[in-house]
């Protein structure tokens, strides 16, 4: 009996042990992030899109939805981001795959964002549980702030 014990005790330790997130940790920003607000020069920005978009981070990928009614995706994206400075968040939606479509790839253009160019936005009141993103663009300040979700 004992055998058995040390037995099912040395797997619930090898399982717990390996327990992580994918290619590490990337600490706070991990996780799914609401769009709480999305305003340009000021002005509230907002349609059944803009408030239901959600922001995911894992590794260096990002993945940006909006869901509408039942929750069905009407738009999902992905793209790559990068901490730099540590106040500077870089979003990339740039990546091509083999396939015709690369809509998957497509910057959320609904939201103000572009694939012309690496998205360079300021961080500000950053906490495990919120934070603001600022984008200076062709003469116009875009501001996101962010919620993560439970």
């Amino acid at each position: 009996m004992k055998k058995y014990t040390l037995y099912i005790v040395t797997v619930l330790i090898a399982m717990l042990a390996s327990a992580c997130q994918n290619n590490g940790g990337i600490g706070d920003l991990f996780g799914v992030w609401a769009l709480e607000s999305y305003t340009v020069d000021g002005n509230r920005c907002r349609d059944r899109y803009i408030d239901n978009t959600t922001f995911s981070f894992q590794n260096n990928i990002v993945e940006v939805v909006s869901q509408y009614d039942d929750y069905l995706s009407a738009y999902q994206t992905y793209g790559e981001w990068i901490w730099r400075d540590g106040d500077t968040l870089m979003f990339s939606f740039q990546h091509h795959d083999d396939t015709d479509s690369q809509e998957q790839y497509s910057a959320p253009t609904w939201i103000g964002f572009t694939a012309r160019e690496i998205i360079m936005m300021n961080v500000s009141d950053r906490s495990s549980r919120r934070m603001t993103l600022t984008w200076d663009y062709e003469g116009s300040t875009h501001v996101y702030k962010l919620k993560k979700m439970d």
